[in-house]
Protein backbone atom coordinates (compact mmCIF):
# COMPACT_ATOMS: atom_id res chain seq x y z
CA UNK A 1 0.00 0.00 0.00
CA UNK A 2 2.22 2.87 -1.19
CA UNK A 3 0.94 6.07 0.36
CA UNK A 4 3.75 8.62 0.41
CA UNK A 5 6.71 9.16 -1.87
CA UNK A 6 9.79 11.40 -2.06
CA UNK A 7 12.83 11.69 -4.31
CA UNK A 8 16.22 12.93 -3.17
CA UNK A 9 18.72 15.02 -5.11
CA UNK A 10 20.49 11.92 -6.42
CA UNK A 11 17.26 10.46 -7.79
CA UNK A 12 16.73 7.80 -5.11
CA UNK A 13 13.04 7.15 -4.43
CA UNK A 14 11.59 6.63 -0.93
CA UNK A 15 8.15 5.03 -0.65
CA UNK A 16 5.93 4.81 2.44
CA UNK A 17 4.65 1.22 2.41
CA UNK A 18 1.91 1.88 4.95
CA UNK A 19 0.36 -1.58 5.12
CA UNK A 20 3.74 -3.15 5.83
CA UNK A 21 4.77 -0.43 8.31
CA UNK A 22 8.00 0.36 6.50
CA UNK A 23 9.90 2.63 4.15
CA UNK A 24 11.28 1.19 0.93
CA UNK A 25 14.09 2.80 -1.05
CA UNK A 26 14.57 2.35 -4.79
CA UNK A 27 16.73 3.72 -7.55
CA UNK A 28 15.04 6.10 -9.96
CA UNK A 29 14.49 3.20 -12.35
CA UNK A 30 12.74 1.12 -9.69
CA UNK A 31 15.50 -1.21 -8.53
CA UNK A 32 15.09 -2.10 -4.85
CA UNK A 33 17.85 -0.76 -2.60
CA UNK A 34 16.79 -1.24 1.03
CA UNK A 35 13.88 -1.12 3.47
CA UNK A 36 13.41 -0.37 7.14
CA UNK A 37 10.69 -0.34 9.76
CA UNK A 38 8.18 -2.66 11.38
CA UNK A 39 5.09 -2.35 13.54
CA UNK A 40 5.80 -0.79 16.91
CA UNK A 41 6.47 2.39 18.83
CA UNK A 42 10.23 2.17 19.29
CA UNK A 43 12.84 4.10 17.32
CA UNK A 44 12.56 3.19 13.66
CA UNK A 45 9.22 1.44 14.16
CA UNK A 46 5.88 2.68 12.84
CA UNK A 47 2.18 2.70 13.43
CA UNK A 48 0.62 3.91 10.18
CA UNK A 49 3.45 5.82 8.48
CA UNK A 50 1.89 8.38 6.17
CA UNK A 51 4.24 10.58 4.17
CA UNK A 52 7.94 11.08 3.59
CA UNK A 53 10.09 14.07 2.66
CA UNK A 54 13.82 14.40 1.98
CA UNK A 55 15.90 17.47 2.75
CA UNK A 56 18.66 18.90 0.56
CA UNK A 57 21.12 17.31 3.02
CA UNK A 58 19.58 13.86 2.45
CA UNK A 59 17.71 13.57 5.73
CA UNK A 60 14.56 11.45 5.43
CA UNK A 61 11.54 12.68 7.43
CA UNK A 62 8.57 10.36 8.00
CA UNK A 63 5.22 11.15 9.61
CA UNK A 64 4.46 8.26 11.95
CA UNK A 65 0.69 8.77 12.17
CA UNK A 66 -0.62 6.70 15.07
CA UNK A 67 2.56 7.17 17.08
CA UNK A 68 1.88 10.92 16.71
CA UNK A 69 5.44 11.83 15.86
CA UNK A 70 7.95 12.61 13.12
CA UNK A 71 10.93 10.30 12.71
CA UNK A 72 14.17 11.26 10.98
CA UNK A 73 16.55 8.87 9.24
CA UNK A 74 19.71 8.87 7.20
CA UNK A 75 19.33 7.83 3.58
CA UNK A 76 20.28 4.24 4.45
CA UNK A 77 17.54 3.98 7.07
CA UNK A 78 19.66 4.66 10.15
CA UNK A 79 17.46 6.18 12.85
CA UNK A 80 18.60 9.66 13.88
CA UNK A 81 15.89 11.22 16.04
CA UNK A 82 12.18 11.74 16.55
CA UNK A 83 9.89 14.40 17.95
CA UNK A 84 6.27 14.75 18.97
CA UNK A 85 3.64 12.85 20.90
CA UNK A 86 -0.14 12.88 21.08
CA UNK A 87 -1.70 16.18 22.08
CA UNK A 88 -2.85 19.63 21.02
CA UNK A 89 0.09 21.70 22.26
CA UNK A 90 3.02 23.12 20.35
CA UNK A 91 5.03 20.27 18.86
CA UNK A 92 2.33 17.73 19.65
CA UNK A 93 0.20 15.92 17.08
CA UNK A 94 -3.09 14.24 16.49
CA UNK A 95 -2.15 12.06 13.51
CA UNK A 96 0.60 13.89 11.59
CA UNK A 97 0.08 13.28 7.89
CA UNK A 98 1.73 15.48 5.23
CA UNK A 99 5.31 16.69 5.47
CA UNK A 100 7.57 18.93 3.40
CA UNK A 101 10.97 20.56 3.79
CA UNK A 102 11.64 24.14 2.70
CA UNK A 103 14.83 25.44 1.16
CA UNK A 104 15.84 26.89 4.52
CA UNK A 105 15.44 23.47 6.17
CA UNK A 106 12.12 24.27 7.85
CA UNK A 107 9.90 21.20 8.21
CA UNK A 108 6.15 21.65 7.70
CA UNK A 109 3.75 19.02 9.06
CA UNK A 110 0.00 18.76 8.60
CA UNK A 111 -1.73 17.75 11.84
CA UNK A 112 -4.69 15.88 10.35
CA UNK A 113 -7.03 15.65 13.32
CA UNK A 114 -5.72 18.89 14.81
CA UNK A 115 -6.63 20.79 11.61
CA UNK A 116 -3.45 22.83 11.58
CA UNK A 117 0.03 23.14 10.10
CA UNK A 118 3.10 23.14 12.33
CA UNK A 119 6.51 24.43 11.35
CA UNK A 120 9.76 23.15 12.87
CA UNK A 121 13.49 23.53 12.45
CA UNK A 122 15.33 20.63 10.82
CA UNK A 123 16.07 19.25 14.29
CA UNK A 124 12.46 19.40 15.47
CA UNK A 125 12.36 22.65 17.42
CA UNK A 126 8.88 24.15 17.20
CA UNK A 127 8.68 27.46 15.31
CA UNK A 128 5.01 28.24 14.71
CA UNK A 129 1.60 26.86 13.77
CA UNK A 130 -1.55 28.03 12.05
CA UNK A 131 -5.04 26.79 11.33
CA UNK A 132 -8.19 25.64 13.09
CA UNK A 133 -11.25 23.59 12.21
CA UNK A 134 -13.59 25.21 9.70
CA UNK A 135 -14.22 26.29 6.13
CA UNK A 136 -12.95 29.86 6.22
CA UNK A 137 -9.65 30.97 4.75
CA UNK A 138 -6.83 29.62 6.86
CA UNK A 139 -9.03 26.95 8.41
CA UNK A 140 -8.92 23.24 7.58
CA UNK A 141 -10.94 20.05 7.42
CA UNK A 142 -8.53 17.09 7.66
CA UNK A 143 -5.51 18.65 5.93
CA UNK A 144 -3.56 16.09 3.94
CA UNK A 145 -0.34 16.79 2.07
CA UNK A 146 2.03 19.77 2.24
CA UNK A 147 4.29 21.14 -0.48
CA UNK A 148 6.75 24.03 -0.63
CA UNK A 149 7.31 26.04 -3.80
CA UNK A 150 10.53 27.64 -5.08
CA UNK A 151 9.38 30.99 -3.67
CA UNK A 152 8.89 29.49 -0.21
CA UNK A 153 5.10 29.43 -0.34
CA UNK A 154 3.43 26.55 1.46
CA UNK A 155 0.68 24.55 -0.26
CA UNK A 156 -1.77 22.50 1.80
CA UNK A 157 -4.30 20.03 0.40
CA UNK A 158 -7.33 20.89 2.53
CA UNK A 159 -8.96 17.63 1.57
CA UNK A 160 -12.22 17.81 3.51
CA UNK A 161 -12.87 21.29 2.13
CA UNK A 162 -12.05 20.14 -1.44
CA UNK A 163 -9.40 22.79 -2.02
CA UNK A 164 -5.72 23.61 -1.77
CA UNK A 165 -4.71 26.60 0.32
CA UNK A 166 -1.55 28.64 -0.20
CA UNK A 167 0.37 30.41 2.58
CA UNK A 168 3.60 32.25 3.17
CA UNK A 169 6.29 30.39 5.10
CA UNK A 170 5.03 32.10 8.23
CA UNK A 171 1.42 31.02 7.73
CA UNK A 172 -0.16 34.12 6.22
CA UNK A 173 -2.98 33.19 3.85
CA UNK A 174 -2.27 33.88 0.15
CA UNK A 175 -4.80 32.07 -2.05
CA UNK A 176 -7.24 29.21 -2.54
CA UNK A 177 -7.04 26.76 -5.43
CA UNK A 178 -10.11 24.78 -6.47
CA UNK A 179 -13.49 23.74 -5.12
CA UNK A 180 -15.66 20.62 -5.09
CA UNK A 181 -16.43 19.19 -8.52
CA UNK A 182 -15.25 17.07 -11.44
CA UNK A 183 -14.34 19.86 -13.86
CA UNK A 184 -10.94 21.30 -14.65
CA UNK A 185 -9.65 23.12 -11.58
CA UNK A 186 -12.16 21.36 -9.30
CA UNK A 187 -11.43 18.56 -6.85
CA UNK A 188 -12.73 15.34 -5.43
CA UNK A 189 -10.40 14.89 -2.47
CA UNK A 190 -7.11 16.60 -3.30
CA UNK A 191 -4.20 14.79 -1.68
CA UNK A 192 -0.60 14.72 -2.92
CA UNK A 193 1.16 17.98 -3.85
CA UNK A 194 4.36 18.67 -5.77
CA UNK A 195 5.67 22.02 -7.02
CA UNK A 196 8.01 22.28 -9.99
CA UNK A 197 11.00 24.64 -10.01
CA UNK A 198 9.07 26.91 -12.40
CA UNK A 199 6.23 27.21 -9.86
CA UNK A 200 3.74 24.93 -11.62
CA UNK A 201 1.68 23.07 -8.99
CA UNK A 202 0.70 19.41 -9.42
CA UNK A 203 -2.09 17.94 -7.30
CA UNK A 204 -3.26 14.32 -7.05
CA UNK A 205 -6.99 13.74 -6.73
CA UNK A 206 -7.72 10.69 -4.61
CA UNK A 207 -11.32 10.22 -5.77
CA UNK A 208 -10.94 12.06 -9.07
CA UNK A 209 -8.30 9.52 -10.21
CA UNK A 210 -6.18 12.16 -11.93
CA UNK A 211 -3.31 14.62 -11.62
CA UNK A 212 -4.09 18.29 -12.16
CA UNK A 213 -1.67 21.08 -13.05
CA UNK A 214 -1.94 24.74 -12.09
CA UNK A 215 0.13 27.73 -13.17
CA UNK A 216 2.28 29.70 -10.70
CA UNK A 217 -0.68 32.12 -10.51
CA UNK A 218 -2.99 29.17 -9.69
CA UNK A 219 -4.84 29.00 -13.01
CA UNK A 220 -5.78 25.46 -14.14
CA UNK A 221 -3.59 24.15 -16.97
CA UNK A 222 -5.16 20.72 -17.47
CA UNK A 223 -5.07 17.21 -16.10
CA UNK A 224 -4.33 13.61 -16.97
CA UNK A 225 -5.36 10.22 -15.68
CA UNK A 226 -8.47 8.13 -15.31
CA UNK A 227 -9.40 5.17 -13.16
CA UNK A 228 -7.97 1.79 -14.04
CA UNK A 229 -4.98 -0.49 -13.68
CA UNK A 230 -3.46 -0.14 -17.16
CA UNK A 231 -0.23 1.86 -17.50
CA UNK A 232 -0.99 5.54 -17.01
CA UNK A 233 -4.29 4.91 -15.27
CA UNK A 234 -4.76 5.50 -11.57
CA UNK A 235 -6.59 3.96 -8.65
CA UNK A 236 -6.68 6.23 -5.60
CA UNK A 237 -3.41 8.15 -6.11
CA UNK A 238 -1.96 9.59 -2.92
CA UNK A 239 1.56 11.01 -2.65
CA UNK A 240 3.42 12.51 -5.60
CA UNK A 241 7.01 13.71 -5.93
CA UNK A 242 9.26 15.27 -8.55
CA UNK A 243 12.67 13.87 -9.39
CA UNK A 244 15.72 16.02 -10.20
CA UNK A 245 15.13 15.25 -13.90
CA UNK A 246 11.54 16.54 -13.75
CA UNK A 247 9.89 13.14 -13.78
CA UNK A 248 6.78 12.80 -11.65
CA UNK A 249 6.52 9.80 -9.32
CA UNK A 250 3.00 8.82 -8.21
CA UNK A 251 2.08 6.53 -5.32
CA UNK A 252 -0.76 4.70 -7.10
CA UNK A 253 -2.09 3.30 -3.85
CA UNK A 254 -5.10 1.32 -5.04
CA UNK A 255 -2.94 -0.45 -7.63
CA UNK A 256 -0.10 -1.14 -5.14
CA UNK A 257 2.50 0.41 -7.42
CA UNK A 258 4.51 3.52 -8.23
CA UNK A 259 4.10 5.06 -11.65
CA UNK A 260 6.56 7.44 -13.28
CA UNK A 261 5.53 10.10 -15.79
CA UNK A 262 7.92 11.91 -18.11
CA UNK A 263 7.26 15.64 -18.66
CA UNK A 264 5.26 16.12 -21.84
CA UNK A 265 4.58 12.39 -22.23
CA UNK A 266 1.59 10.87 -20.44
Amino acid sequence: MPKGIAVDGEGSVYVVDKGNQRIQKFTGSGRFVTAWGKLGDGPGEFRAPNRVAVSAQGLVYVTDGHNHRVQVFAGDGTFLRAWGHEGDGDGEFRVPLGIAVGRDGSVYVSDQEGDRIQRFTSTGRFISSWGSTGRRRGQFDTPDDVGVGPNGRVYVSDSGNQRVQVFTAGGRFVAVIGRWGAGVGEFREPRGIAVRPDGVVLIAEFRGQRIQEFSPSYEPLGYWGRQGDAPGRLNDPRGIALGPDGRLYVADMGNDRVQVFVPGRR
